[in-house]
């Protein structure tokens, strides 16, 4: 027998729990204008009250699960960040983020020569 729990979440409870790995001298003013900020940007603060949901409880959309996944790691400030197929079916954008990595590597290279 499996038993499967669904847990019961809204997109700004899970990206407001990412704040917690921020450093402890973040405000709660800064934490609120960090998360509305990410929602904001990546296109979710419409349905940041709705409910992720599961295998029982529908939810919020694919696209708008995996901007989540990604507001939970924007939002505690990484100095680099990989996301795997990010631009899918987007070449264009794809091409655009290529060419922003080979930059950021020929600064790297020019900055340690």
């Amino acid at each position: 027998m499996t038993i499967t729990i669904t847990i019961i979440i809204t997109i700004i409870i899970t990206i407001k729990s990412a704040s917690l790995r921020l450093p402890s001298s973040t405000t709660k003013e800064e934490i609120h204008e960090i998360v509305e900020k990410t929602l904001t940007e990546l296109g979710i603060s419409d349905c940041a009250d709705v409910l992720i949901g599961g295998e029982l409880i529908k939810g919020i959309s694919g696209g708008q699960r995996k901007r989540t996944s990604v507001g939970v790691e924007i939002v505690t400030k990484p100095a680099l960040l990989f996301l795997d197929e990010p631009t899918r079916y987007h070449y264009h954008n794809y091409f655009i983020i290529i060419t922003l990595i080979i930059i950021i590597i020929i600064i790297i290279i020019i900055k340690w020569s």
